[in-house]
């Protein structure tokens, strides 16, 4: 390799390196049978019908039930029926009781015991339905006594877009059908905790063993997978409330967009700002432009505008869509956002129904649909779309080089450079730095690539400017070849010294040169030589709850690197971050990069390339070949007397109300809180559209145009009984996450405590005013809205063990997941491996088991996963035999915790279940996910233990049982 400029400083050339070679993640998707091959002959995993969702009870029209555990009686119920669930011999609030009614609007009430026993004792016992319940709560069993150590097509297709399968099967790893619920929740349910003196969130009282809670009964969400139901996003002209994002659902666009692209944390709007802040529950609707959609779903149309463009607005500039109203003949529309008319031109006037809207959907799919696609150009591009342009920047300093960094990113590379999105025009460029900055000619006409060394780390430019790329096709080869000489070519290096903030820099003044692009960035070390240089912030003794996490502070408060990432997103760069280290490396700041410019950051620390190689390449894969748009921009349009206050996603503000996206992918997510700026009328509706322009892979420019139309109301009850609690908590974790830097972890938390108090005390206030003070009243919308807080005070980001990085990489995904990854990391799922069932042909998906060691059985294997880990925890009592099936060895002692990755191929009915079963997991959450084995006084048994959401922990505070307490005991205090 001929060498120019500054002389390399890694030393002598190396040996040939031997690559490791990758024939697709392991178990990703794959069959077991080993090899990343797929085997045949072996019966799929199949789901099975489960319970009603989000629910304890169906829907009953005529009454309800009133249930307390230990009786059996039958009775009318309360007015919306459903079920309470009392402490035994107390029973919770009757209908018969004088003074006392039942909850109304649609709600769940947990009685704490204690505070409303009447003088002359228990009351009688109510009408009830038998249910078999009336167990004890036992204590769980202390973990260390049960358990021993231990490509894609072209975004926009009117085709369905489907992730494309790991490399060596591409049958099986395919996208799950995003998740909902057609099924009406229950209206009421009740359950009782025992009474727990707990005076503060942060200092936990002492667990106590209950006598008089059936813990099965307390809200959580259903245990079984549910069968896929049809969703029609209108019926009879009007909103359809989307289900929970946990239930597969074949959506049907008949005229709002899908709940994959666009959902409301209110499905029936207050008429006025009044009634939101009396209601305390965030007015935001969730974005996700380029959602993946699920198998059955409509396919969206796809229009050709090019000629005239989209007919829209003259005044708003809003799109077309089914929400117009058309008046002389089809000669006048009428914006449904701003009011204003605009004469249609005609070549798109056509029939108009009595209702004064389209009916001509199947020529004009425009006013039919609430999502579509335009194919434009003319005034909507400025330039010739832009060509797919990638930097692969690699780390070779000799942390990289020893650890294996170096290899494992190369080799990876080599095996997924052929399938990047766009491969057919996609221009790349592969940069490595150590101290100095290292760029390679691959256009001369020489086989052996030329290096370039950027010395002036100070000052860091591109010296081959628009030469450092070279188009895929073509020079495939010589991408391979240079990636394979790379860590052969720093084998020996001693240079220790990183100038990575440097070799951003350069990068970016290359993409810049070329107009624009995505940049990879590999980091293993600190970035301490140069421009952007940075130095060690963390302090050995982690913080305490009341201690300011000024670490989380970007240095300098972030202007230095908030400042290249502007620059970056205005010349249209995304930068993703994939930090692979053993050590601190300040993502806090380093992040910033990434959410500016519609990037991402991946962290695995410490490095490991037995454990943490194989979701590496899967990351790395989804993210060179799903869906993706370049230079992107984005804005929300509402209809009068609404206006959008926060958008908070990972974007460039390009102005007051246009986002701009360097690159937005299927993943891209977005929460865009409303405000009120004049009072609605009654019984009208809400209007929402999402639109963004984008250029395709292929080299298309398309405008994508999502519309929502939502019902006003007046009624505080209609509020609650259509909110939509995964809107309500994506947005509350993004606003809680970005408040982390320079407060203390009690500040945040209190911030999640009182959005859930404010929510529930508002309902009890409004809706709920005339029941007991003893009962901590729930609407059945919002009832896992304490479950799902607890969850997400329990995530690293708010615990005290987190070290700075895995803190800051949890604030980064708190910002920009979808809604469907979010869910599992607040409550993930936990689940007993059916071994019994191994040799059978219709194995279905475990049920779920509450996150709770009490459910733990010492002859058992578990697995809990939740969107990232795969965390596997076997029993010591389990069967040796079983065991040496499953893990190859009969022995837990055998096992290393830090290399365990997967579970190995043995070729028997018990492994293949077992295997079967992971690769299943891994294609609902569209992730390999890291499996981690639970060992004893391994960190891998705090990492599990903090994520069984409903136990009490030292690191991550109250159990499910003391959090409900809480919040009683704080609403009974605020109430008048």
């Amino acid at each position: 390799m001929t060498q120019q400029g500054y002389m390399h400083s890694g030393g002598q050339p190396a040996a040939p390196y031997q690559q490791q070679q990758f024939a697709g993640p392991p178990g990703a998707g794959v069959t077991p049978g080993g090899g990343g091959q797929e085997q045949h002959g072996l019966p799929p995993i199949k789901t099975r019908v489960g319970p009603p969702p989000f629910g304890g009870v169906p829907v009953q029209q005529n009454g309800g039930a009133h249930v307390n555990p230990g009786q059996s009686a039958q009775g009318p119920g309360n007015r919306f029926g459903g079920s309470a669930v009392g402490p035994q011999g107390y029973g919770g609030i009757h209908p018969g009781r004088q003074g006392q009614s039942a909850p109304q609007f649609g709600q769940s009430a947990v009685s704490a015991v204690g505070n409303t026993m009447p003088a002359q004792g228990p009351p009688p016992p109510p009408p009830t339905t038998t249910t078999g319940m009336g167990s004890t709560m036992q204590a769980p069993p202390p973990m260390g006594n049960a358990f021993r150590p231990q490509p894609a097509p072209p975004v926009g297709s009117s085709a369905q877009v489907q992730p494309p399968p790991p490399t060596g099967n591409a049958a099986q790893f395919q996208p799950p059908p995003a998740t909902g619920n057609t099924a009406q929740p229950s209206m009421n349910s009740m359950i009782a905790p025992p009474p727990f003196s707990v005076t503060s969130p942060s200092k936990p009282a002492p667990t106590q063993q209950s006598k008089s809670i059936d813990p099965n009964q307390m809200p959580r969400p259903p245990s079984k997978i549910l069968p896929t139901q049809v969703f029609e996003t209108m019926k009879d002209g009007m909103h359809s409330v989307p289900p929970s994002t946990e239930v597969p659902i074949a959506v049907r666009d008949t005229g709002n967009a899908g709940p994959r692209f666009m959902r409301s944390s209110m499905n029936s709007v207050p008429q006025g700002n009044d009634l939101v802040k009396s209601s305390s529950v965030p007015f935001v609707v969730a974005v996700q432009p380029l959602a993946l959609q699920g198998k059955g779903d409509s396919a969206i149309p796809l229009i050709d505008s090019t000629s005239d463009g989209p007919f829209r607005c003259s005044n708003c500039n809003a799109y077309a869509c089914p929400f117009m109203k058309f008046s002389s003949n089809g000669t006048t529309m009428t914006c449904c956002f701003c009011g204003s008319q605009t004469q249609v031109p005609s070549e798109h006037v056509g029939q108009v129904g009595m209702n004064g809207r389209r009916v001509d959907g199947d020529v004009k799919p425009e006013f039919s649909f609430g999502t579509v696609e335009h194919i434009v150009s003319g005034k909507y591009q400025i330039r010739e779309p832009m060509l797919p342009t990638y930097v692969f920047l690699i780390d070779c300093t000799l942390d990289s080089v020893a650890t294996g960094v170096t290899g494992t990113v190369c080799s990876a590379l080599s095996s997924l450079i052929d399938s990047v999105a766009g491969k057919e025009r996609a221009r790349i460029a592969i940069v490595t730095f150590d101290s100095s900055v290292q760029f390679y000619d691959l256009l001369s006409a020489s086989e052996d690539p030329k290096m370039f060394v950027m010395g002036d780390v100070q000052d860091p430019f591109c010296p081959l400017g628009a030469n450092a790329f070279v188009p895929l096709e073509g020079h495939s080869n010589k991408l391979k070849q240079l990636l394979a000489r790379i860590p052969e070519l720093y084998k020996d290096t001693k240079t220790a010294e990183s100038a990575g903030g440097a070799a951003i820099q350069s990068c970016i003044d290359a993409l810049r040169v070329v107009g624009g692009g995505k940049l990879l960035s590999f980091i293993c070390s600190l970035p301490h030589k140069g421009a952007l240089s940075l130095r060690p912030r963390e302090a050995g003794k982690p913080p305490s709850e009341k201690d300011a996490l000024d670490i989380m502070t970007p240095v300098g408060n972030g202007k230095q690197y908030s400042d290249i990432a502007k620059q970056a997103a205005q010349h249209q760069i995304s930068i993703d971050v994939f930090a692979l280290s053993k050590s601190y490396i300040d993502l806090a700041t380093i992040s910033l990069l990434s959410s500016g410019t519609s990037g991402s950051v991946y962290r695995y620390s410490p490095f490991s390339c037995i454990a943490d190689s194989a979701r590496f390449f899967d990351d790395l894969r989804w993210n060179l070949t799903r869906p993706i748009g370049f230079e992107a921009v984005g804005r929300m349009r509402v209809s009068s007397g609404l206006a959008v206050d926060e958008t908070l996603g990972s974007f460039h503000r390009a102005g007051q109300t246009d986002l701009q996206f360097p690159a937005i992918t299927s993943d891209s997510a977005l929460c865009v809180k409303i405000v009120h700026e004049e009072r609605l009328k009654e019984g009208s509706q809400a209007y929402f559209q999402f639109a963004v322009l984008y250029s395709t892979t292929s080299g298309q420019r398309r405008v994508r145009v999502h519309s929502l139309a939502l019902p006003v109301t007046r009624s505080l009850g209609s509020v609650f009984r259509g909110a939509d609690l995964e809107v309500y908590l994506s947005y509350l974790a993004r606003k809680v996450s970005m408040g982390i830097p320079g407060k203390s972890l009690s500040f945040s938390k209190d911030i999640i405590h009182k959005s859930a108090i404010g929510t529930l005390l508002a309902y009890r206030k409004h809706c709920a005013s005339s029941s007991s003070s003893g009962q901590l009243i729930l609407p059945e919308s919002l009832k896992l809205l304490p479950l799902f807080c607890l969850g997400l005070m329990k995530l690293p980001c708010f615990r005290t063990d987190s070290r700075a990085d895995a803190r800051a990489v949890w604030m980064s995904r708190l910002l920009s997941l979808p809604i469907d990854r979010l869910l599992p990391a607040v409550h993930p799922r936990f689940v007993r491996v059916p071994v019994e069932l191994a040799g059978e042909n219709d194995v279905p998906m475990p049920e779920r088991l509450p996150l709770s060691a009490e459910k733990l059985s010492l002859d058992s294997i578990y697995v809990l996963e939740n969107g990232f880990d795969l965390f596997v925890l076997v029993g010591r009592d389990v069967a040796p035999n079983t065991m040496e099936a499953v893990l190859g060895t009969s022995s837990l002692e055998a096992i290393d915790a830090s290399s365990f990755a997967d579970f190995p191929n043995q070729n028997n009915p018990v492994s293949d279940l077992t295997r079967r079963m992971i690769a299943n997991m891994r294609r609902l959450r569209r992730s390999y996910m890291h499996m981690r084995f639970v060992a004893k006084g391994h960190p891998h048994e705090t990492l599990f233990q903090t994520a069984l959401v409903e136990d009490r922990h030292l690191l991550s505070g109250m159990s499910y049982v003391e959090y409900l307490c809480f919040l009683h005991r704080q609403i009974q205090n605020k109430m008048p």
